[in-house]
């Protein structure tokens, strides 16, 4: 560990420990019991910027930029980082943007529900681990295909729960 990420390390444990909590807004729609953040926590609710993303990396890619946002603010300014987004996609590319530090430190959940299906963000953040990558979806939907590429699996009611380790600089 080098002077400067020491040194961030020892700001961050100064100012407190706080966590990151992104969500997609398209995945907000699926969230219940939506409280306000408590001591520690700091919620974002956004999408990325395609004029962003031509700007950083050359390409219109809003995902590439929500993607990009979450990994960095993690970086920068928070200890410890939740990710909860619809699309895979995204999820591939904050993996692409990780390092084995971040990695550590961030949690990705993937909501996939069918319209209409709401889940507690109570209940999302008791399913997210550290350094896992966990897909919420409705048990109907999974076949042994999408089920073969995670470490664990289970059903609670009508919600199947997957969960594997997030893959450092995964290519998307």
């Amino acid at each position: 560990m080098g002077l400067v990420e020491l040194l961030m390390a020892m700001c961050r444990w100064l100012l407190g420990r706080k966590t990151l909590i992104m969500i997609e807004s398209y995945a907000w729609g699926h969230i219940t019991e939506r409280w306000r953040a408590r001591r520690g926590y700091v919620v974002r609710v956004c999408d990325g910027s395609k004029l962003r993303a031509y700007k950083k990396f050359g390409v219109y890619d809003d995902d590439m930029d929500l993607a990009h946002r979450f990994v960095e603010s993690l970086r920068a300014n928070y200890d410890r980082g939740i990710l909860i987004v619809h699309d895979p996609r995204v999820a591939r590319l904050a993996e692409g943007f990780m390092d084995d530090d971040v990695r550590r430190r961030a949690a990705i959940v993937v909501l996939q529900l069918p319209r209409g299906q709401v889940v507690p963000l109570s209940r999302l953040l008791r399913h997210a681990k550290y350094g896992r990558l966990t897909r919420l979806t409705s048990a109907r939907l999974i076949t042994v295909a999408n089920a073969s590429s995670y470490e664990e699996g289970r059903v609670e009611g009508d919600i199947a729960i997957l969960r594997r380790r997030i893959r450092c600089g995964a290519n998307p």
